[in-house]
């Protein structure tokens, strides 16, 4: 967890998110960054605290893949290869 909050769950990550008014993925942070606080003061309900956090994460990648498909890398290559071979 002092991990994931050191590389993740900070102020930074929220203000790029804030910038490119990524809401959900605000919210997922925020929530990841009160975990600290959670295992402080209310340790019995962690776990619970944590699932929210996984729960919110796989619905916004849910709705990610859904909105936007996401390409493999042989996939962008090909795709990128297709481009540049219609270039003039």
């Amino acid at each position: 967890m002092r991990y994931a909050e050191q590389v993740l769950f900070n102020l930074d990550v929220v203000q790029q998110l804030e910038k490119r008014r990524l809401r959900d993925c605000v919210e997922v942070i925020d929530w990841g960054m009160q975990l600290e606080d959670w295992e402080e003061h209310t340790p019995e309900r962690l776990s619970e605290a944590i699932n929210t956090v996984a729960q919110l994460a796989q619905h916004l990648l849910a709705t990610s893949t859904k909105s936007s498909p996401i390409l493999t890398k042989p996939a962008r290559q090909r795709t990128q290869r297709q481009t540049s071979s219609h270039l003039p």
